[in-house]
């Protein structure tokens, strides 16, 4: 056999055909093409460049930018390197397994053996599809399926999503919640914006209410998915910050942020849905209802703020998307025209455009009142399809659309 560095060389040959080289059966015209791909990996190796990271054990990419260092599959430029492991095995196994044998160039969905080298590109059975931060489709021939909120690649039929009808072991069914969006920046994200700059610390669209059909469908059979503000009780019980969303430095330590809990309400027209909401803000000991280790949470809805309340409503200011104050409290006191939120829906119109189905889809729900008491609530792990949405709405330049 050819080999190069130890590992077997996979030929492409004039019409676009790939083999392995046998070095007793190779002709003449692949020993030319065998000696140019050794002669371009030793170039590589030797400029130490962006293929270090791309291809071998660490990785799995045909090409790469000696400018940028970012990994490419296809050789969109002509300056782009071609990264030599990628000339064996993975070349052959790129989208249907993740790792091959550069002694056989046999493909395979684990890694068996230290030798194997790691090709990228699709999640193998049994993992989660975010184990690298980044979403990976399943390799060919088994599925996608949510399991306990993560996403994980399965041979055989998924199992069926929890639901809240199935869970007995709620951790508790006193939280107390309101609601509320003042447009200022959340307590997680404080320490993103980098570096501070109040003018740029304020909420994001995205941190409205979002409907998991378009994310994919519900893990838990939850109706929504929500971000809010947490009491160090409810922190505490959904353990340190993810790293996925922030941190607030100004919590004690207490973390939280970037977690979730499952909930739901029965005092609404709804009583049997389920929301997962996220923790993105603290509601300090100081506040009201989030004293003496109460499990709380305010739920962040444009729309849903009470200006008689609100300790830093900022709506109005320029990157809030809010013309005003008023817009931003147009069902802050539902409570005083209707019996629930469901009928006072209609006042979402009021909201810039941008705002409004989320607005809509909360007040679906049918609230009863606007300090419910005896909620319900589970932690539990957020959806990844959520966690990398809510991490994209807010970098360390501020709001990102």
């Amino acid at each position: 056999m050819a080999f190069l560095s130890g590992v077997v060389l996979m030929m492409i040959l004039p019409d676009g055909a790939c083999q392995l080289c046998q070095h007793e059966d190779c002709q003449a015209d692949r020993s030319v093409l065998l000696q140019q791909a050794v002669k371009k990996h030793e170039n590589n190796a030797s400029a130490g460049n962006c293929c270090d990271g791309c291809s071998g054990p660490s990785g799995g990419t045909p090409f790469c930018s000696p400018q940028s260092g970012n990994c490419y599959t296809t050789k969109a430029k002509e300056y782009y390197l071609s990264c030599g492991h990628w000339l064996s095995c993975c070349y052959g196994c790129s989208g249907r397994a993740p790792y091959c044998s550069p002694q056989s160039g046999t493909c395979y969905t684990t890694k068996a053996k230290d030798y194997y080298l790691s090709c990228g590109g699709c999640t193998a059975e049994g993992q989660d599809m975010y184990v690298t931060g980044k979403k990976l489709d399943c390799c060919s021939g088994i599925s996608e399926c949510l399991v306990d909120g993560k996403y994980i690649c399965m041979q055989n039929t998924c199992p069926q999503p929890s639901s809240a009808n199935s869970i007995s072991d709620w951790d508790g069914e006193n939280m107390a919640m309101t609601h509320y969006w003042d447009c200022s920046g959340q307590g997680c994200d404080a320490s993103v914006l980098q570096p501070f700059d109040a003018s740029k610390y304020v909420s994001p669209p995205g941190y409205g209410p979002q409907d998991p059909n378009d994310f994919g469908g519900s893990v838990y059979g939850e109706k929504m998915l929500l971000t809010g503000a947490a009491s160090d009780a409810l922190s505490a019980l959904m353990g340190p910050d993810d790293g996925c969303c922030g941190a607030d430095y100004n919590d004690g330590g207490i973390g939280g942020c970037g977690k979730c809990v499952l909930i739901q309400n029965p005092d609404s027209l709804n009583p049997e849905w389920t929301a997962v909401i996220m923790k993105k803000n603290r509601c300090p000991p100081a506040s009201f209802g989030c004293d003496a280790n109460k499990p709380h949470f305010d739920v962040a809805v444009p729309g849903f703020d009470n200006l008689l309340w609100s300790l830093a409503n900022i709506c109005g200011r320029p990157g809030t998307g809010f013309d005003n104050q008023a817009q931003s409290e147009a069902l802050g006191s539902w409570y005083t025209q209707c019996s629930n939120t469901a009928d006072c829906s209609y006042l979402c119109d009021e909201l810039p455009e941008t705002f409004r189905a989320g607005c809509k889809l909360f007040a679906s729900w049918g609230w009863k009142g606007g300090d419910p008491k005896s909620v319900k609530f589970k932690a539990v792990p957020c959806p990844p399809a959520f966690v990398e949405h809510v991490s994209k709405q807010f970098d360390r330049s501020g709001v990102t659309a």
